[in-house]
């Protein structure tokens, strides 16, 4: 009984690190109406799919918002991309081998992207 109890959080702590993806872009895009930025950037990208959150720490900035409605997934083996139906417009996730390699957020003008 008592080695059940000791695996039962172990199990638990394991499965929430699992349903975690995060990765530390190098540069953001933003295209307002076609006029197109690049920015060199430090920060880490957070999501967490118990808590359906996204949160960005891109230097000072510190933002959490739901993910929203799965939309659409695309499995290519190797890559898979998620895209997300939210209030604004969509979000999409980009999965290279397991691990986070781009978040974009497009509203109806305006697209923002993170590598």
């Amino acid at each position: 009984m008592k080695k059940l109890l000791f695996l039962l959080p172990l199990i638990f702590i394991f499965n929430s690190l699992t349903a975690q993806l995060s990765f530390e872009p190098k540069e953001m895009k933003t295209s307002i109406k076609k006029i197109k930025t690049i920015e060199n950037i430090n920060g880490r990208i957070t999501i967490n799919s118990d808590t359906t959150e996204i949160e960005l720490n891109i230097g000072g900035l510190n933002y959490k918002e739901k993910i929203g409605r799965l939309k659409l997934f695309n499995d290519f083996g190797d890559c898979k991309v998620y895209c997300y139906e939210q209030e604004d417009g969509t979000l999409v996730l980009q999965i290279v081998n397991n691990k986070l390699f781009c978040v974009t957020f497009h509203s109806k003008n305006q697209k923002l992207e993170f590598k």
